[in-house]
Order: C-alpha cells, then structure tokens, then sequence
C-alpha cells in the first residue's frame, strides 16, 4: 500500500474497531466531521465481514476486545493479503507505560492513549503516519 496516499485525509477510508459505542460513535464523528469515510465494528469477528467490502487504508484498532484482543486481530489482518501493509493505530485505554512498547513491539504502527483530545485525534493519526500538520 501506497502510504503517501494517506496525506490527504479526503483519501482515507478508516476501519475503526471498538466493543464501546461510545468510542465509536466519538471517533467516527471526529472522522467524518473531516469527510472521512468511516466503517465501524463492535468486535474483530464483525470488522472480518466488513473487511470483505470494505477496503480500509487505515484501520483503528482497540486492544481490549472480547471476542479476539487487538492483539490476536492485528495478528489476522497482517496475515491477510489485502491489509498486511495498512497501517493499524491501537486506540486504547490501557496506558501503563509499557504498553505502548508492546503495542509498537507487536506491530502495531501507532497508539493513541484513549481518552484521547477529539480536536487532536487527526492531526495525531498524521503525526504517527509521518506527515507534518499545520
């Protein structure tokens, strides 16, 4: 996947998996709010069924799920051919300081600490992809 693709937000079509509705709803209205293109998923089972119509260039990922962790999906989704290079950004709450460095160390390509400044939550996803924001 072309990354540079990802500079313009108006390109993003961003798979945001959460078991809250809460999170959810908050982060796909921040999203959208910047025409985002946004599908949501309550657990990673329901987020493999939209993966077979929807082709996410971004994916935000929460660790702490019921069916299977953010762990074990990223896990899936690397496997895939159509998302091993996506980048996927954990959205989580747990911030014990090593958690972060697990994250990275598992491959996870960013971790935002929930809860996270709604105003900053883009300019955050373009800061850990590597791209400057005004």
């Amino acid at each position: 996947m072309d990354i540079t693709a990802l500079q313009d937000t108006k390109n993003w079509r961003v798979l945001v998996v959460d078991d809250e509705p809460d999170n959810i709803a908050i982060m796909e209205a921040v999203l959208q709010l910047q025409n985002i293109e946004v599908a949501t998923a309550r657990s990673a089972k329901i987020a493999e069924g939209i993966l077979d119509d929807f082709r996410p260039n971004l994916i935000l990922l929460d660790i702490a799920m019921p069916d299977i962790n953010g762990y074990g999906f990223l896990e899936i989704l690397r496997a895939r051919d159509d998302t091993a290079n996506v980048p996927v950004i954990a959205v989580t709450a747990n911030v014990v300081s090593n958690d972060k460095r697990k994250a990275t160390k598992a491959g996870f390509d960013g971790y935002i600490a929930k809860p996270f400044d709604v105003f900053a939550l883009v300019p955050t996803i373009q800061r850990i992809l590597g791209f400057q924001t005004s």
